[in-house]
């Protein structure tokens, strides 16, 4: 299974300002139509190797649950660095 990075192009503009929220804050994602912004890396090169299944039996009950589990990226332990969790529909998460 290969893994998706997301990548930014580089451009004379600058980027969207930040909006300050209550408790957060936020900017528009710019994305141009020419690029969907991502680039396909393999297991071998990320590092990651992790494949999210679902039993037929567990679908004929759920269909929904073909659609797959999900992620959440976020500096969990405070050392700096993204932490990525890989949620699995059957199974340990990881």
């Amino acid at each position: 299974m290969g893994v998706l990075v997301a990548t930014t192009a580089c451009t004379d503009k600058a980027p969207p300002p930040w909006h300050q929220e209550s408790g957060y804050r936020w900017r528009e994602l710019v994305v141009p139509a020419d690029d969907a912004g991502f680039t396909h890396m393999e297991g071998s090169a990320s590092g990651i190797n992790f494949t999210n299944t679902v039993s037929d039996s567990l679908l004929l009950g759920n269909r929904i649950l073909g659609q797959g589990a999900g992620v959440a990226l976020g500096d969990v332990d405070g050392d700096g660095l993204v932490d990525i969790f890989l949620a699995k529909t059957e199974g340990c998460s990881a």
